[in-house]
């Protein structure tokens, strides 16, 4: 049975990006933004949990990257 180099094994199997400041200052921007932006539609436009819930819920999955 033939095995692949320690390293290049390796390497195939990080598919994770590394944990870096950028890394964590992307992660919290995206997050607030989409918290803040859901808190909106739900109070100061009137449209309610439901329907805000369900607006969310479809710009997750019409998200380029939640198709991976």
């Amino acid at each position: 049975m033939n095995k692949l180099p320690a390293i290049r094994s390796t390497n195939w199997l990080n598919k994770v990006p590394e944990v870096t400041l950028s890394f964590w200052i992307i992660k919290i921007m995206s997050t607030t933004v989409g918290e803040t932006g859901a808190d909106f539609l739900a109070v100061n436009a009137g449209w309610g949990q439901g329907v805000t819930r369900t607006v969310m819920a479809a710009l997750l999955a019409a998200h380029p990257s939640s198709a991976t």
